[in-house]
């Protein structure tokens, strides 16, 4: 029988012989995730004995992380805006750079009043969710070209008791009527796709290429989402994205081509090009 010293030491060596850079943390949460123990517990317990079971079932969690499964996939976890979010193969990984779209939503719909809101691409939930959160008056629709990413989304937000969001399958605006928002927001696919075969594995090989894949220039959803917005904004309504770090003056222009007005762009905690954001029609 061993003890959980002496797993983590087995795991770490070999996550680390497997090029898993992260390899100390994720034989932690891995193994805290196995034994069902706080990481306090694990960490002041370091010579308690594992039953075999539980010994089993960890080194097959880290089988999979050796072959680089996102830890949050193999756990089913992940955390945003501080909330807890279920994540499966259906879904990206929500991002903490993404934190930094849902402030800037937060603060304009605050600031404006606005109170109809539509998430193009939900996935996980977890920027509709968060908005939800801090905005109660808000009425979000989330729509999503994927039933399975919907799902995950759905489950979300019972989870974290948030009634103000309704959830649409939809191709863009296929399945959307002749509704206005006041706010139009999303995290598009925005990967070039002679790009993607390049990122790393934990993305390549688990993440959904259908919530990556940009097109050829990576604008393809920014074009599409842009240009069909005008029907569906309010005058005076807002249109928030976020984007690659080398995508912001396109989308910047692309924005002003189609009438929108005081366009900016923001950058994130490595100081690049993250959110861009516009207003339809004029003051």
């Amino acid at each position: 029988m061993q003890t959980i010293q002496s797993l983590l030491t087995h795991s770490n060596n070999y996550l680390k012989e497997k090029n898993i850079e992260t390899y100390k943390v994720d034989s932690r949460v891995l193994l805290c995730y196995a034994l069902d123990l706080s990481e306090v517990s694990l960490l002041t317990n370091p010579q308690k004995n594992v039953s075999r079971e539980s010994e089993e079932k960890f080194k097959e969690l880290i089988i999979r992380r050796g072959n680089h499964e996102p830890v949050k996939y193999i756990i089913n976890k992940a955390w945003f805006m501080e909330y807890e979010f279920y994540v499966n193969e259906n879904v990206l990984i929500p991002r903490f750079e993404t934190e930094l779209l849902v402030e800037k939503i937060i603060t304009y719909v605050t600031q404006n009043g606005y109170k109809e809101i539509l998430e193009i691409g939900a996935g996980s939930g977890c920027i509709s969710i968060s908005t939800a959160k801090a905005c109660n008056d808000a009425k979000i629709l989330a729509v999503d070209i994927s039933e399975n990413a919907l799902c995950v989304a759905k489950i979300n937000a019972e989870k974290n008791n948030v009634k103000n969001i309704d959830f649409m399958l939809s191709d863009l605006y296929t399945n959307i009527a002749d509704k206005k928002f006041d706010v139009i927001v999303s995290n598009p696919p925005y990967i070039k796709t002679d790009v993607i075969d390049t990122l790393e594995k934990s993305v390549t090989h688990y993440e959904p290429i259908l919530a990556l894949d940009g097109g050829a220039d990576g604008l393809h959803f920014y074009k599409k989402i842009i240009f069909e917005s005008k029907k569906y904004l309010n005058e005076n309504g807002m249109i928030f994205f976020e984007i690659g770090y080398d995508q912001g003056e396109a989308v910047k222009n692309i924005l002003l081509s189609n009438g929108f007005v005081n366009v900016e762009v923001f950058k994130d905690y490595s100081d690049l090009d993250r959110i861009v954001i516009g207003k339809y029609g004029v003051d």
